[in-house]
């Protein structure tokens, strides 16, 4: 009798969990960036940018995009099937890195405004 109860008890508090997670998940906002103001101090936090794709680069599995607003910044894309072209209006989410002495963007999730 009391094994089902915790077992009741357990998989009602799983339940609760996963719904509390996904409201609040909904709520999180990442802050959009402006390219100029992005530097070293923003290294491995994420951050959200809009801009226009400039140039695209496929290399081995990786996917480098140009993104312009005032500025440029190189995005880096690993493993996906993006149909991106010159002139795509984007918004990406990612986290920053250095890469040769320039910052980029590591790209979590690329969405085509």
């Amino acid at each position: 009798m009391k094994e089902s109860l915790l077992l009741k008890i357990s998989l009602i508090s799983a339940l609760v969990g996963i719904i509390l997670l996904l409201i609040f998940s909904r709520t999180i906002k990442v802050n959009e960036s402006v390219i100029s103001e992005i530097d070293q101090n923003d290294a491995d936090s994420t951050i959200r940018i809009n801009g226009v794709v400039t140039d695209i680069q496929i290399r081995n599995s990786t996917t480098i995009i140009n993104v312009a607003q005032l500025d440029k910044m190189g995005v880096f894309v690993f493993n996906s099937n993006l149909s991106l072209i010159k002139g795509d209006y984007i918004e990406v989410t990612g986290k920053m890195q250095e890469y040769n002495g320039k910052t980029s963007l590591i790209a979590d999730k690329i969405v085509l405004k």
